[in-house]
């Protein structure tokens, strides 16, 4: 290999190691910590969501819950505009009303260009609301 090959070798090498290491992810959800509720409870939807990457980033949190029968009964989304590295964030989104008895799904996701663990993305949880 030549003296000028060599270069572009250890070049390209060098960026590679210096690209930033993007990772946002669902840490945890924090409503539905107790697995039993009523129609008409309402929930505080929280989850904290974690920069585990090496880098400050925006992204756009969501909140999804689904009905007993499946249906997506809310879908609230917050944009985070700045998450330093090794930090979490807990956006606090609208209150929602159980509406109905049945077991409920709640779901966290987010999305961010060159993730590098996509599946750290997403985490849901089941709650149950039952008469009674």
């Amino acid at each position: 290999m030549s003296i000028r090959a060599s270069a572009i070798v250890l070049l390209v090498a060098a960026s590679m190691s210096l690209a930033a290491r993007v990772d946002i992810g669902v840490d945890s959800i924090l409503e539905g910590r107790y697995p039993h509720y009523s129609p008409g409870d309402s929930l505080l939807p929280r989850a904290n969501w974690h920069n585990y990457g090496d880098t400050t980033m925006g992204f756009t949190a969501w909140f999804i819950i689904r009905d007993p029968s499946g249906s997506r009964s809310y879908c609230v989304s917050q944009y985070v505009p700045s998450l330093a590295p090794d930090s979490m964030f807990a956006p606090v989104f609208p209150k929602y009303e159980l509406s109905r008895a049945g077991t409920w799904t709640l779901r966290c996701s987010t999305s961010v260009g060159g993730d590098l663990n996509p599946s750290n993305d997403t985490l849901s949880r089941e709650i149950v609301a039952y008469w009674g």
